[in-house]
């Protein structure tokens, strides 16, 4: 048996701490209840794919020239420096497609994949 390690609870409706349900450790294979488990593979998988968000076949067929600039030496888009082997580079786009931007590649450019990434939205730039 384990204690559930999640807090604000949608499934018990307990909205701050931990609510302490007691389940079995192997039901979920993870921290949180069963529950709790559901509803985050819920969010995680409510997500729209690459294509409903709109990175097309252009997109796609874009990518790799762009991820291999960054790997010859091109530098990130974003913070301007040069990509290690450790790090992940993703393809951004310069004008942004909600603001009317294309995945052409002189609209594409490498960058950190923690740069690009939405966690970091509000400190980039």
């Amino acid at each position: 048996m384990r204690w559930c390690q999640c807090t604000g609870c949608p499934a018990c409706s307990v909205t701050s701490g931990r609510h302490g349900i007691l389940y079995p450790a192997d039901s979920t294979g993870t921290l949180k209840c069963p529950g709790c488990q559901a509803i985050a593979t819920e969010k995680r998988n409510a997500r729209p794919n690459s294509a409903a968000r709109g990175y097309d076949g252009e997109y796609q067929r874009n990518k790799p020239i762009i991820i291999a600039q960054g790997r010859s030496g091109r530098p990130c888009h974003i913070c301007g420096k040069q990509f290690t082997a450790a790090n992940k580079i993703t393809a951004e786009h310069i004008t942004p497609l909600r603001s009317g931007g294309t995945s052409e590649l002189s609209n594409l450019a490498p960058a950190h994949a923690w740069c690009n990434s939405g966690w970091n939205r509000g400190r980039r730039r």
